[in-house]
């Protein structure tokens, strides 16, 4: 994350107001740059999760023992993967999509400021509980220009709400279709004979991880937290699996290439990574509220991001019966 715009600033404020403490109660100047110093190393921690991990001396090869689902809703089911000796922690979320309780909901058009993917950021604690979603998590990848002093966010490739294009697409990017046919279909590049005029909503990825059960080799070799989509059952099927890794003594997250092995493992046939590292969010209504699945290791505020998708559930016994 870039602090190049806060650095600058700070610069310019001491500038002409050199003083000799700090906390001299006569330099309300330097007193005030205390404090934005101050704010900017919260940001500096805020902004950036724990550095991925780059030197792997135990590999992430995924058991043989089943993955022991549990019941969420009527459609909607979750298990844990952990490995102890790594370590790892992830929350998976398998959801049926053809359930006739079962929508999806992604950012609107009200956030955005303009056709170009510019959008007003939130938490997707926040985009969870305006839309009362069983289940949330965030989507794209996202340039801004300050993470502290900036409310915008611009994301990056294709998004689409209701039917309406609201990001055009990068080519160089997958992407996570929904269908009007109750389908989700991934993409491997945003091109436009790849994208249904049937599309209802869709959320723009990084790249393909796993199609037809086969790991697609990628460059990203490092360990982080990782947001991750899955597909099977010719779309009707679709998993989410949110990795951690804002603590590495905890849990140290997947490189992409083990995020496929650990995709296959819980069932899906095509995978695609979201936008991972510190963006990574998942959101459960659970017990009356809505409640933080992923981070749970992090003592750190949500971040803000671009894009989020929502799980609809339209029984409301499936709230009042948890």
């Amino acid at each position: 994350m870039l602090l190049l715009p806060e650095d600058i600033f700070v610069k310019h404020l001491l500038r002409g107001n050199q003083c000799r403490s700090f906390h001299g109660s006569s330099c309300p100047a330097a007193k005030n740059a205390y404090l934005l110093l101050s704010l900017l190393l919260i940001l500096a921690v805020t902004a950036c999760a724990t550095p991925p991990v780059r030197r792997i001396a135990y590999p992430y090869v995924p058991d043989e023992s089943p993955v022991q689902w549990l019941p969420v809703c009527a459609g909607i089911e979750s298990a844990e993967i952990r490995d102890t000796v790594l370590p790892l922690i992830v929350h998976v979320f398998k959801v049926d999509l053809q359930h006739p309780n079962i929508s999806v909901v992604t950012s609107e058009p009200a956030l955005f400021l303009d056709s170009q993917g510019t959008i007003r950021a939130e938490t997707t604690l926040a985009f969870a509980k305006r839309h009362r979603t069983l289940l949330a998590f965030n989507a794209a990848a996202f340039h801004t220009a300050s993470m502290l002093f900036s409310t915008k966010r611009k994301i990056v490739g294709l998004h689409i709400s209701n039917y309406q294009r609201l990001s055009p697409p990068v080519q160089s990017f997958g992407a996570l279709l929904f269908l009007d046919d109750g389908t989700a279909k991934i993409i491997d590049n945003q091109n436009e004979e790849d994208i249904p005029h049937n599309t209802v909503c869709a959320v723009s990825g990084f790249w393909t991880i796993l199609r037809a059960s086969e790991v697609v080799p990628s460059h990203v070799r490092v360990r982080d937290s990782r947001m991750i989509a899955g597909l099977a059952n010719q779309g009707k099927t679709l998993f989410i699996a949110a990795v951690e890794a804002e603590n590495t003594v905890k849990s140290q997250g997947l490189t992409y290439d083990e995020s496929a092995l650990l995709m296959r493992k819980i069932g899906a046939e095509d995978a695609l990574q979201l936008d991972g590292g510190s963006s990574s969010t998942l959101i459960l209504y659970k017990n009356g509220k809505q409640q933080i699945v992923s981070p749970t290791i992090s003592f750190l505020p949500l971040k803000r991001v671009a894009s989020n998708i929502g799980i609809i559930y339209k029984d409301e016994a499936c709230f009042t019966h948890q």
